[in-house]
């Protein structure tokens, strides 16, 4: 969860989410394909180093894999940090 923290953190990252945003609004509120492409320019670098595909796929699989944190405080703590 940190490295995908540091590099939504990024500030090439977060200027790019802000020309988006400005473009299509927040994602919680309307998520669109440029979203997601953006949001694969960190993700796409991350999770291949724990195994997992790159793409949407590979999200995916994260998330499945970390639905069995659900209960801890500190994984549902970073996640909210990322969302």
């Amino acid at each position: 969860q940190a490295e995908l923290y540091d590099g939504f953190s990024d500030p090439g990252f977060q200027e790019a989410l802000a020309e988006l945003e400005a473009i299509h609004g927040k994602a919680y509120r309307n998520y669109t394909d440029d979203h997601t492409k953006l949001f694969l320019t960190v993700q796409n670098k991350v999770l291949p180093r724990y195994g997992f595909e790159t793409g949407q796929a590979g999200v995916l699989q994260m998330l499945s894999v970390g639905a069995k944190y659900n209960d801890d405080e500190e994984f549902c703590s970073n996640r909210a940090l990322l969302n």
